[in-house]
């Protein structure tokens, strides 16, 4: 399932920062698996980078990349600067006679990319007074920016809902993103394939620790996971083989060590590393190699997921995977932790 990404847009001074701060505090607070996606161009400006600051090109892709990174861990992204933005600060270069890519590439890339999310998008009206300190437009080019971004994103068919800064906006968007999580419960699909590993690849990176504890019951199957010993999730998964659908959500760790204990149908302990592999009909594609411990020593299982079932159909296995095990309810975590090596040979 796609990420959700939370967009403010407005002009300047409208007070989308001070929106994506608190937002992102808050909630954190209540549970919610977010991160505040940060301006990239912002660095640039401190820089004095103004060759950077003139590409947006340059400055879009590292904008997408800092989104997209998070993708396989962060539920929802709350952005300041959202990826429509390029589109219009794109015109303000072209405007300016500033050498940059024409609208009509920058406008669809722009688009594509932002369909890769499930997009909340709000645009805030500045209603209080425009304080000039610390920004380089005057009161009317902020106005005149508000209008045109506005404009734009009409003209791109942009799904907006409308907000004065002076509204409760912090509580307006934390309501629309709850109900929305809320539909999305068990829609989330995890589409999986997983192989033993024949042979290790070289240059693997990245590694965690990971413990993750099981309930009784399979209908749905319920865990607790520790990452590194800093990051904890709950999570039920219903279903079994490529396709199952899946229910996520972070927790403290107070909440995993109350819950852990409750765990009675077995534990596994493994190394997580990744390993990119070719893209799949264009999307990102990393293979999530597992080293299992304890009652599992010895089992190395990589598993790949996929953005759709046509993309799981179409990977082509490397040569250092081995057996395809994804249709076998031995190798089923759930299974693996209650049985441990004996399971396997039965």
């Amino acid at each position: 399932m796609k990420q959700i990404v939370i967009n403010l847009l407005g002009g300047p001074g409208s007070g989308k920062s001070t929106i994506a701060y608190d937002l992102a505090g808050y909630l954190k607070k209540i549970g919610v698996n977010c991160e505040y996606i940060s301006e990239f161009v912002k660095q640039r400006v401190y820089e004095k980078n103004q060759t950077a600051i003139d590409d947006q090109l340059y400055i879009f892709a590292n904008q997408w990349y800092n989104m997209r990174v998070t993708r396989k861990e962060v539920e929802v992204l709350i952005c300041d600067s959202p990826l429509y933005l390029s589109a219009f600060y794109n015109t303000r270069l072209i405007k300016n006679h500033k050498s940059t890519i024409s609208q009509d590439v920058m406008i669809p890339l722009v688009k594509d990319c932002v369909d890769k999310f499930e997009n909340l998008n709000y645009f805030i009206w500045r209603n209080h007074e425009y304080k000039e300190i610390g920004r380089y437009q005057t009161v009317d080019q902020a106005k005149e920016d508000e209008q045109d971004i506005y404009k734009l994103m009409k003209d791109m068919n942009v799904k907006l809902k409308e907000l004065k800064s002076t509204d409760p906006c912090m509580q307006i968007i934390t309501c629309d993103l709850i109900g929305l999580l809320e539909k999305r419960k068990f829609q989330n699909k995890e589409i999986e394939r997983k192989f033993i590993v024949d042979k290790m690849p070289k240059d693997i990176k990245n590694k965690v620790e990971i413990m993750q504890a099981y309930f009784e019951g399979q209908n749905p199957e319920k865990r607790v996971r520790s990452v590194d010993n800093k990051q904890f999730f709950y999570t039920e998964k219903l279903g079994n083989g490529i396709e199952r659908h899946e229910m996520e959500k972070a927790i403290d760790k107070n909440t995993f060590v109350n819950l852990f204990k409750d765990c009675s149908h077995g534990i596994i302990e493994k190394t997580r590393s990744f390993y990119t592999l070719n893209p799949v009909n264009g999307n990102e594609c990393i293979a999530e190699i597992n080293i299992y411990h304890g009652t599992l020593e010895g089992l190395k299982i990589v598993e790949v997921e996929f953005e759709s079932t046509q993309d799981a159909k179409d990977f082509y296995p490397p040569d250092w995977f081995g057996k395809e095990v994804t249709n076998d309810p031995v190798f089923q975590n759930y299974n693996l932790a209650k049985n441990g090596l004996k399971g396997l040979k039965r």
